[in-house]
Protein backbone atom coordinates (compact mmCIF):
# COMPACT_ATOMS: atom_id res chain seq x y z
CA UNK A 1 0.00 0.00 0.00
CA UNK A 2 1.53 3.45 -1.07
CA UNK A 3 1.27 6.81 0.88
CA UNK A 4 -0.84 10.14 -0.85
CA UNK A 5 1.52 12.34 -2.19
CA UNK A 6 2.79 14.58 0.95
CA UNK A 7 4.16 17.69 0.34
CA UNK A 8 7.71 18.16 2.14
CA UNK A 9 9.63 21.81 2.55
CA UNK A 10 13.15 20.25 2.77
CA UNK A 11 13.96 23.64 4.19
CA UNK A 12 12.06 23.34 7.27
CA UNK A 13 13.72 19.80 7.55
CA UNK A 14 16.08 20.07 10.54
CA UNK A 15 18.42 17.25 9.34
CA UNK A 16 18.45 18.18 5.93
CA UNK A 17 19.74 21.56 6.97
CA UNK A 18 22.63 20.01 9.39
CA UNK A 19 23.47 17.45 6.90
CA UNK A 20 23.66 19.69 3.80
CA UNK A 21 26.11 22.21 6.07
CA UNK A 22 28.32 18.67 6.87
CA UNK A 23 28.35 18.53 3.20
CA UNK A 24 29.64 21.62 2.40
CA UNK A 25 31.77 21.74 5.25
CA UNK A 26 33.13 18.15 3.63
CA UNK A 27 33.58 20.06 0.33
CA UNK A 28 35.80 22.93 1.90
CA UNK A 29 37.61 20.96 3.92
CA UNK A 30 38.72 18.88 0.62
CA UNK A 31 39.08 21.98 -1.70
CA UNK A 32 41.32 23.45 1.55
CA UNK A 33 38.64 26.75 1.83
CA UNK A 34 40.11 27.34 5.26
CA UNK A 35 37.84 30.64 6.04
CA UNK A 36 35.11 28.87 4.63
CA UNK A 37 35.72 25.83 6.23
CA UNK A 38 35.87 27.81 10.07
CA UNK A 39 32.36 29.52 9.26
CA UNK A 40 30.33 26.52 8.24
CA UNK A 41 31.86 25.18 11.70
CA UNK A 42 31.25 28.25 13.91
CA UNK A 43 27.59 28.14 12.07
CA UNK A 44 26.83 24.61 13.02
CA UNK A 45 28.26 25.64 16.35
CA UNK A 46 25.63 28.46 16.89
CA UNK A 47 22.69 27.26 15.86
CA UNK A 48 23.21 23.60 16.67
CA UNK A 49 23.90 24.41 20.41
CA UNK A 50 22.67 22.51 23.39
CA UNK A 51 19.51 23.33 24.06
CA UNK A 52 18.23 24.90 21.20
CA UNK A 53 14.97 23.71 19.40
CA UNK A 54 17.21 23.08 16.44
CA UNK A 55 19.58 20.26 18.28
CA UNK A 56 16.45 18.89 20.00
CA UNK A 57 15.17 18.08 16.65
CA UNK A 58 18.23 17.01 15.26
CA UNK A 59 18.30 14.63 17.68
CA UNK A 60 14.85 13.17 17.14
CA UNK A 61 16.36 12.58 13.58
CA UNK A 62 19.67 10.99 14.09
CA UNK A 63 18.42 8.61 16.85
CA UNK A 64 16.29 7.15 13.92
CA UNK A 65 18.33 7.53 10.22
CA UNK A 66 21.44 6.54 12.29
CA UNK A 67 19.87 3.35 13.27
CA UNK A 68 21.13 0.44 11.08
CA UNK A 69 20.92 -3.46 11.25
CA UNK A 70 18.44 -2.75 14.19
CA UNK A 71 16.00 -5.66 15.29
CA UNK A 72 12.36 -5.00 14.33
CA UNK A 73 11.49 -4.72 18.15
CA UNK A 74 14.02 -1.93 19.00
CA UNK A 75 13.67 -0.29 15.57
CA UNK A 76 9.54 0.40 16.61
CA UNK A 77 10.69 1.03 20.10
CA UNK A 78 13.64 3.98 19.30
CA UNK A 79 10.77 5.31 16.84
CA UNK A 80 8.06 5.35 19.21
CA UNK A 81 10.92 7.38 21.66
CA UNK A 82 12.30 9.30 19.38
CA UNK A 83 8.58 10.56 18.61
CA UNK A 84 7.99 11.36 22.08
CA UNK A 85 10.92 12.82 22.89
CA UNK A 86 10.26 15.53 19.77
CA UNK A 87 7.00 16.22 20.66
CA UNK A 88 7.61 17.02 24.49
CA UNK A 89 10.94 18.71 23.81
CA UNK A 90 10.55 20.73 20.96
CA UNK A 91 8.78 23.88 20.56
CA UNK A 92 7.35 24.25 17.22
CA UNK A 93 7.12 28.25 17.05
CA UNK A 94 10.25 28.42 18.93
CA UNK A 95 11.91 25.85 16.16
CA UNK A 96 10.40 27.80 13.13
CA UNK A 97 11.83 30.54 14.22
CA UNK A 98 15.47 29.21 14.76
CA UNK A 99 15.07 27.29 11.64
CA UNK A 100 14.35 30.73 9.78
CA UNK A 101 17.42 32.33 11.35
CA UNK A 102 19.72 29.82 10.28
CA UNK A 103 18.39 29.68 6.72
CA UNK A 104 18.76 33.52 6.78
CA UNK A 105 22.39 33.17 7.98
CA UNK A 106 22.91 30.32 5.11
CA UNK A 107 21.90 32.25 2.56
CA UNK A 108 23.65 35.50 3.71
CA UNK A 109 26.97 34.29 4.31
CA UNK A 110 27.45 30.74 3.21
CA UNK A 111 25.15 30.73 -0.58
CA UNK A 112 22.42 29.41 -1.99
CA UNK A 113 24.42 26.14 -3.05
CA UNK A 114 24.64 24.78 0.45
CA UNK A 115 20.77 23.61 -0.20
CA UNK A 116 21.77 22.11 -3.63
CA UNK A 117 23.84 19.25 -2.84
CA UNK A 118 22.94 15.59 -3.32
CA UNK A 119 22.31 14.00 0.03
CA UNK A 120 21.84 9.84 -0.34
CA UNK A 121 19.63 9.99 2.80
CA UNK A 122 17.27 12.77 1.59
CA UNK A 123 14.17 10.28 0.87
CA UNK A 124 14.13 8.85 4.31
CA UNK A 125 14.84 12.31 6.18
CA UNK A 126 11.85 13.43 4.14
CA UNK A 127 9.54 10.61 5.43
CA UNK A 128 10.86 11.30 8.80
CA UNK A 129 9.85 14.84 8.79
CA UNK A 130 6.42 13.81 7.64
CA UNK A 131 6.02 11.49 10.73
CA UNK A 132 6.96 14.03 13.17
CA UNK A 133 3.80 16.54 11.51
CA UNK A 134 1.10 16.19 13.81
CA UNK A 135 -1.18 16.93 11.20
CA UNK A 136 -1.01 14.09 9.18
CA UNK A 137 -3.54 11.28 8.63
CA UNK A 138 -3.47 8.32 10.73
CA UNK A 139 -3.28 6.04 7.58
CA UNK A 140 -0.34 7.93 6.39
CA UNK A 141 1.56 8.00 9.53
CA UNK A 142 1.63 4.64 9.87
CA UNK A 143 2.46 3.28 6.26
CA UNK A 144 5.82 6.15 6.62
CA UNK A 145 6.65 4.30 9.55
CA UNK A 146 6.53 1.38 8.46
CA UNK A 147 9.05 2.47 5.58
CA UNK A 148 11.29 4.00 7.83
CA UNK A 149 11.58 0.93 10.25
CA UNK A 150 12.61 -0.50 6.80
CA UNK A 151 15.63 1.11 6.40
CA UNK A 152 16.56 0.89 10.55
CA UNK A 153 16.30 -3.15 10.19
CA UNK A 154 19.02 -2.79 6.68
CA UNK A 155 22.85 -3.10 6.70
CA UNK A 156 25.06 0.38 5.67
CA UNK A 157 25.05 -0.24 2.47
CA UNK A 158 28.55 0.96 2.05
CA UNK A 159 29.46 -1.74 4.45
CA UNK A 160 27.89 -4.40 2.20
CA UNK A 161 29.29 -3.07 -0.76
CA UNK A 162 33.31 -2.39 0.88
CA UNK A 163 33.29 -5.99 3.13
CA UNK A 164 35.11 -7.67 0.99
CA UNK A 165 37.62 -5.43 -0.11
CA UNK A 166 37.81 -3.88 3.29
CA UNK A 167 38.29 -7.18 5.20
CA UNK A 168 41.10 -8.10 2.45
CA UNK A 169 42.83 -4.56 2.58
CA UNK A 170 42.63 -4.14 6.34
CA UNK A 171 44.26 -7.74 7.31
CA UNK A 172 47.21 -6.78 4.94
CA UNK A 173 48.03 -3.15 6.41
CA UNK A 174 47.43 -4.91 9.81
CA UNK A 175 49.69 -7.53 9.15
CA UNK A 176 52.51 -4.94 7.61
CA UNK A 177 52.23 -2.68 10.46
CA UNK A 178 52.23 -4.99 13.20
CA UNK A 179 55.35 -6.48 11.21
CA UNK A 180 57.23 -3.60 10.74
CA UNK A 181 56.22 -2.07 14.08
CA UNK A 182 56.03 -5.07 16.24
CA UNK A 183 53.13 -4.42 17.75
CA UNK A 184 48.87 -5.36 18.57
CA UNK A 185 47.50 -2.48 16.89
CA UNK A 186 45.31 -0.16 19.58
CA UNK A 187 41.46 0.85 19.15
CA UNK A 188 42.14 4.44 17.88
CA UNK A 189 44.99 2.79 15.04
CA UNK A 190 41.83 0.29 13.97
CA UNK A 191 39.72 2.99 13.77
CA UNK A 192 42.40 5.29 12.01
CA UNK A 193 42.63 2.25 8.99
CA UNK A 194 39.17 1.37 8.82
CA UNK A 195 38.07 5.03 8.06
CA UNK A 196 41.27 4.84 5.62
CA UNK A 197 40.30 2.01 3.57
CA UNK A 198 36.25 3.36 3.33
CA UNK A 199 37.88 6.88 2.22
CA UNK A 200 37.79 5.20 -1.72
CA UNK A 201 34.56 5.23 -1.57
CA UNK A 202 34.00 8.57 -0.84
CA UNK A 203 36.85 10.80 -2.03
CA UNK A 204 38.17 10.61 1.06
CA UNK A 205 35.65 13.20 2.39
CA UNK A 206 34.73 11.05 5.43
CA UNK A 207 38.58 10.42 6.24
CA UNK A 208 39.57 14.04 6.41
CA UNK A 209 36.37 14.83 8.78
CA UNK A 210 37.75 12.10 10.90
CA UNK A 211 41.60 13.15 10.70
CA UNK A 212 39.87 16.27 11.80
CA UNK A 213 38.87 15.45 15.05
CA UNK A 214 41.63 13.20 16.11
CA UNK A 215 44.60 15.27 14.77
CA UNK A 216 42.57 17.61 17.37
CA UNK A 217 42.58 15.13 20.03
CA UNK A 218 46.20 14.18 19.46
CA UNK A 219 47.91 17.64 19.39
CA UNK A 220 45.83 18.41 22.60
CA UNK A 221 47.48 15.57 24.31
CA UNK A 222 50.68 16.48 23.33
CA UNK A 223 50.08 20.20 24.58
CA UNK A 224 49.15 18.48 27.86
CA UNK A 225 52.33 16.36 27.80
CA UNK A 226 54.39 19.20 27.19
CA UNK A 227 53.17 20.95 30.09
CA UNK A 228 53.41 17.85 33.06
CA UNK A 229 57.22 17.18 31.20
CA UNK A 230 60.07 17.86 33.24
CA UNK A 231 62.97 16.72 31.19
CA UNK A 232 63.41 19.74 28.61
CA UNK A 233 65.10 17.43 25.81
CA UNK A 234 61.91 15.19 25.92
CA UNK A 235 59.81 18.44 26.10
CA UNK A 236 61.07 19.83 22.94
CA UNK A 237 61.02 16.41 21.63
CA UNK A 238 57.16 16.37 22.06
CA UNK A 239 56.93 19.88 20.27
CA UNK A 240 58.54 18.89 17.42
CA UNK A 241 55.77 15.45 16.89
CA UNK A 242 53.24 18.46 17.93
CA UNK A 243 54.41 20.60 14.63
CA UNK A 244 54.62 17.81 12.70
CA UNK A 245 50.91 16.55 13.36
CA UNK A 246 49.76 20.41 12.45
CA UNK A 247 51.75 20.39 9.05
CA UNK A 248 50.25 17.46 8.05
CA UNK A 249 46.60 18.85 8.42
CA UNK A 250 48.07 20.54 5.18
CA UNK A 251 48.58 17.73 3.24
CA UNK A 252 47.19 15.23 1.05
CA UNK A 253 46.31 12.16 3.00
CA UNK A 254 48.01 9.45 2.07
CA UNK A 255 49.67 6.52 3.38
CA UNK A 256 52.59 8.12 4.75
CA UNK A 257 50.53 10.20 6.48
CA UNK A 258 48.57 7.35 7.99
CA UNK A 259 51.97 6.20 9.40
CA UNK A 260 52.59 9.18 10.38
CA UNK A 261 49.80 9.36 12.72
CA UNK A 262 49.42 5.67 13.68
CA UNK A 263 52.91 6.30 15.35
CA UNK A 264 51.69 9.50 17.52
CA UNK A 265 48.64 7.60 18.42
CA UNK A 266 51.10 4.74 19.64
CA UNK A 267 53.60 7.69 21.93
CA UNK A 268 50.51 8.62 23.06
CA UNK A 269 49.31 5.59 24.06
CA UNK A 270 52.95 4.98 26.01
CA UNK A 271 52.62 8.54 27.52
CA UNK A 272 49.59 7.80 29.22
CA UNK A 273 50.99 4.63 30.64
CA UNK A 274 54.13 6.05 32.48
CA UNK A 275 51.89 9.07 34.23
CA UNK A 276 49.46 5.89 35.16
Amino acid sequence: MKTSKLKHNKKRNTAFLYESLVRELTLTIVNKKLEQKKLIEQTLVKFFKKGTNLQKDLDSYKAIYETKNASARNAEKLLMEAKHKRFSDVNEKELFNEQTSLIDYINKNIGKQAFSHFLPSYKNLATISQIFNKDISVKNKVLLENNVIKTMLAEDRREIEMKPVDDIAFSIFLKKFNEKYNGTLLQEQQDLIKNYLFSFADNKAGLIMYLEEEMERLEKELKEAQISEQCEETKNKLKLVQEAILNNKDKDVNREVILQILKVQELISEIKKDEA
